[in-house]
C-alpha cells in the first residue's frame, strides 16, 4: 500500500474525501480488500464481464459456494453485480462500499469499515 501510495502522487485526502477523489481512489480500496483477503490466505479471483462490468473479487468456501465481492470507493451502483448475480443465477452477492450496511435486490451490502469483519467471519467460515 505505501508504495502505491508514493507511486500515485495521491495524498491521503485525495483517497479519504470523497468531493477529491477519483478512478485511482477506487484502487486503494480494492488493494485494501486485497490485502486482507491476503493475510487470511483467502484465495482471490476476478470476473470481467461485457463492457466495463467487473467483480474485483470471486471467493469460494470449502463448499465450492461463490461469493462475488464488489468494492466501490463511493456508494457506487448496482450495475457490475447485478449483471453477475443475473448471469450467475446467485442466491445473493457482497458489495463493499461507502453505503449502509443492509440486504437489497440479493446484494448484501458492507460499508467498507466493517469490511474486515466480514472477511474474518468468511475465513473462520470457509473451512
Amino acid at each position: 500500500m505505501g508504495l502505491f501510495t508514493y507511486f500515485s502522487n495521491k495524498s491521503l485526502n485525495d483517497i479519504v474525501i470523497k468531493t477529491q477523489r477519483d478512478k485511482i481512489s477506487g484502487i486503494f480500496f480494492e488493494n485494501y480488500i486485497s490485502i486482507e483477503l491476503s493475510r487470511y490466505n483467502i484465495k482471490q479471483f476476478y470476473w470481467k464481464g461485457k463492457k466495463s462490468a467487473e467483480i474485483e473479487f470471486i471467493l469460494t468456501n470449502s463448499d465450492n459456494q461463490i461469493f462475488p465481492v464488489d468494492v466501490k470507493a463511493n456508494k457506487g451502483n448496482f450495475k457490475s453485480i447485478g449483471e453477475y448475480i443475473k448471469m450467475n443465477k446467485m442466491e445473493y452477492a457482497v458489495k463493499i462500499s461507502q453505503n449502509n450496511l443492509g440486504f437489497s435486490n440479493k446484494i448484501k451490502t458492507i460499508p467498507l469499515y466493517m469490511a474486515f469483519l466480514f472477511l474474518k467471519e468468511f475465513n473462520q467460515n470457509k473451512n
